[in-house]
């Protein structure tokens, strides 16, 4: 029987590492500095910040679909892991590997041509473009864009910093902020959260906030009991959802760092990431009147995490009145 665990401990422990792989920058057996995560909101703006619509307005909404290493201008770009090239055009390397995967590395000036097999580490994909100072990695695995970070994939990978929930809202369902001091009817809960990189980001990046992997939220009433359990509003942790989920999963408000409105991009402006908490709305009508306290958690892909908490007061008879 002792064993039988033991062996079973091997098989558990060792199986994620048997997919592991390494960065595709030299040192390969070292982490470097990650300023995009899986899931960040990509948003450009047709219309300018101070339009009628601004922030409100029609545009290119998408979940960023890998993640973003930083990366010295012509820096040599390595497979993760070996296999036969299926793309090498414009600005893209691709690599088909066993297991059903796919792994792309954009923004670099290809070196190899297509269905040339690829080694792990050694074969020299191809050259970052100095205007990127990244490269964008993704890996895909049966069609599905999975998290690079997570356990078991880019190693070694340490996340060593917390994300915070910076603030707790509500809003009719028209979008507009309401006082969550006098709560009635149907609203959507919402919060703010953001992460930083745990390996400080060189260059014109320094600083700017990435999406946390995981946001839950849970109440209770005055007296402590716990009314509603933890709820995953978004997870990032294993794999991206689906493209159609952007604007269930963030809140009109939310643009990525150095977004882009109208003609105009704001290079210093770190993104804001506002979580929908409640994607199919809020209904006071569910509990009695009363204060209520709303946790909200985040976490990161190393399970480091924060919690913020705030008083929701629900009036069934009362409608939500709008903020300010």
């Amino acid at each position: 029987m002792q064993i039988l665990i033991v062996a079973l401990f091997a098989v558990l422990f060792t199986a994620p590492s048997a997919r592991a792989y390494g960065w595709p920058l030299k040192p390969t057996n070292a982490p470097h500095p990650v300023r995009g995560n899986l899931g960040d909101p990509r948003t450009v703006f047709r219309q300018g910040i101070l339009d009628a619509e601004g922030l409100a307005g029609d545009g290119a909404f998408s979940f960023h679909n890998g993640v973003d290493i930083a990366a010295g201008p012509w820096e040599p770009v390595y497979p993760v892991v070996g296999g036969y090239v299926s793309t090498a055009s414009g600005t893209t390397v691709a690599v088909r590997a066993t297991g059903n995967r796919v792994f792309k590395y954009m923004h670099v000036q290809p070196r190899v041509e297509v269905g040339t097999w690829v080694v792990a580490g050694r074969s020299i994909l191809g050259s970052v473009y100095p205007s990127a100072a990244h490269v964008h990695f993704a890996e895909i695995q049966n069609g599905v864009v999975m998290n690079p970070l997570a356990p078991g994939r880019l190693m070694p990978y340490r996340d060593t910093t917390a994300p915070e929930v910076l603030e707790i809202g509500a809003r009719d369902l028209d979008g507009a902020p309401v006082n969550p001091a006098q709560l009635g009817g149907s609203v959507l809960l919402t919060a703010t959260a953001q992460d930083f990189p745990s390996l400080a980001v060189p260059g014109a990046w320094a600083g700017f906030p990435v999406a946390p992997a995981l946001v839950t939220w849970s109440l209770r009433a005055a007296n402590g009991t716990l009314v509603i359990r933890d709820r995953v509003a978004v997870d990032f942790r294993r794999a991206l959802p689906p493209p159609r989920d952007f604007w269930r999963v963030y809140v009109r408000g939310t643009h990525q760092n150095r977004p882009r409105f109208g003609n105009r991009q704001y290079l210093k402006t770190p993104g804001r990431y506002e979580f929908l908490l409640t994607p199919d709305w809020f209904d006071t009508h569910d509990l009695p009147d009363g204060s209520y306290s709303l946790t909200v958690r985040t976490s990161d892909i190393g399970w480091n995490a924060s919690e913020r908490s705030t008083t929701l007061t629900l009036c069934n008879s009362c409608p939500a009145r709008r903020s300010g």
